[in-house]
Parts: C-alpha cells; structure tokens; sequence
C-alpha cells in the first residue's frame, strides 16, 4: 500500500481510537509534524490533592504508518505507567528511582563520590567455571564439580563431553 502524508485529521482519526483507563489523548500540531500528550486526573504526588496530569509529548511523522501511530500512543501509555511506578516505589522509604530527580544533581552526585555505580562480575575460569560455546551470543559456561568417574554441570547435570549446554539445544 502506498505511504501517504497524513494530515491532523487522518492522524486525529486514529488517535481517537485509542483508549486508556480515563485517559485523554491530545494531538497538537508542531513544525512539520504532530506531538502526542497523554492527559488525566490523579492525586499529584507532591501535593496530595487531585490535579491534572500530563506525560512528556511524542511527536508523530505525517508520515508515519497508522501502526507507528498506535505504537507511539501505546509507548506514551507505557511510559506514563512507569512514571507513576518510580513515583510511588520506596526502599528504605525514600523514593530512589523517582522519575523528577534532577539530572545535574545526580551528575554532582557522582562526581562527588556520593553517587556509586555497582555490578557483579560473571566468575572467572579460575572458579572452575569452562567456556563451552564460542558461537553463542553470550559465552556459555558449564559449572563442574567432580563426581566418581567424570565432571558433571551443577547448573544442567550434564556431563564434561557435551559441549552445547542443555537450555542451547531446544
């Protein structure tokens, strides 16, 4: 089917299609194309009283295809949702991964040694740990530990001859 260029009321019909809880969906023209805003009524985080909402605005091509078009509308609803997640998840009380922590703060923050990034490294060979597939996406590593006759993988039970691990086969 040939690409056409949409213009604000073959997008708007398509918009209107869409549905999220109470949500409004907003369509605005900008420039040389359209910005998408998600809005509704819920208990503002900081205030604690009812007040509209918004998310940030996602802009559509008038060339987008009507997929791209409920794809970006679905991406807006997503987005929306984790949103509200970071608002509301505590650890320890403290709302870690809130979505309005300010981006220069947290640069000031791990500049100033406050903020630390942290990761597990993967154990080495040296643990007993074999590579065994070169070929997978990720290195595949069978754990031994030595039985009476041979050396079996803790994770799958196979034994040391069998080079693909038991989750490749399928």
């Amino acid at each position: 089917m040939p690409q056409f260029k949409k213009m604000f009321e073959d997008i708007k019909t398509i918009i209107d299609q869409v549905a999220f809880k109470d949500r409004l969906f907003k369509l605005l023209k900008k420039g040389d194309g359209f910005l998408l805003q998600m809005q509704y009524i819920e208990t503002d985080v900081l205030t604690g009283k009812m007040a509209k909402q918004h998310t940030r605005k996602w802009y559509i091509s008038p060339w987008a295809t009507e997929s791209e078009i409920v794809q970006t509308a679905l991406k807006c609803v997503l987005t929306s949702q984790e949103h509200i997640g970071r608002e509301h998840f505590k650890y320890m009380g403290e709302k870690v991964y809130g979505p309005h922590n300010n981006v220069r703060d947290l640069v000031e923050l791990t500049r100033a040694g406050r903020l630390k990034q942290e990761r597990r490294d993967p154990p080495g060979t040296d643990v007993g740990v074999a590579d065994r597939n070169p070929f997978a996406w990720t290195a595949v590593r069978h754990e031994y530990q030595p039985h009476e006759h041979s050396n079996f993988c803790r994770v799958c039970e196979q034994s040391e001859e069998n080079p693909v691990h038991e989750s490749e086969e399928k």
